[in-house]
């Protein structure tokens, strides 16, 4: 839907209240369609952000798909080292 302009929306105001009435309508209409699509687009967001965050230790994806990012230990604090 093309959104009217204000010359447009002067010529439907000048049409009478019914034309004034369908064009809200009709406005009314599109913003919900919108609406829609926006929140359909923020689940479909909030999955992909949820499938780029899952790695091999919190997932069951095998240790290969994990890409090359070397693992960070949690056992060793950073800056000691092992061993006497």
């Amino acid at each position: 839907m093309q959104l009217p302009d204000r010359d447009k929306i002067r010529e439907i105001y000048g049409q009478g209240e019914e034309s004034v009435v369908e064009l809200v309508n009709g406005l009314a209409v599109y913003i919900q369609e919108l609406i829609a699509e926006i929140q359909s687009l923020g689940g479909r967001i909030r999955e992909l952000e949820n499938q780029g965050a899952k790695n091999s230790r919190n997932s069951s994806k095998p240790p290969s798909s994990d890409g090359y990012k070397k693992p960070v230990s949690l056992r060793t604090p950073s800056g000691k080292k092992n061993g006497g």
